[in-house]
């Protein structure tokens, strides 16, 4: 996510489609995220953008990948 809604400083989601074929699940709290899931769905090369950051990494279909 580029950015989380500053009108809703708590929330969350489950089920995002994302490209790729992954599916995400996020969570947050006080304007910051708190943790995101990734599933991917077929495998390949994924892009995380969180604010500044960005992360590339190599994923596997059927696969979780969490971050807190």
């Amino acid at each position: 996510l580029p950015a989380l809604p500053t009108a809703w400083p708590d929330g969350e989601f489950r089920g995002l489609k994302a490209r790729g074929n992954f599916v995400v699940d996020a969570v947050w709290r006080g304007g910051k995220l708190k943790s995101a899931t990734i599933k991917s769905l077929s495998g390949g090369d994924c892009t995380v953008r969180y604010k500044d950051n960005v992360r590339t990494f190599q994923t596997r279909a059927g696969i979780e990948y969490n971050f807190q």
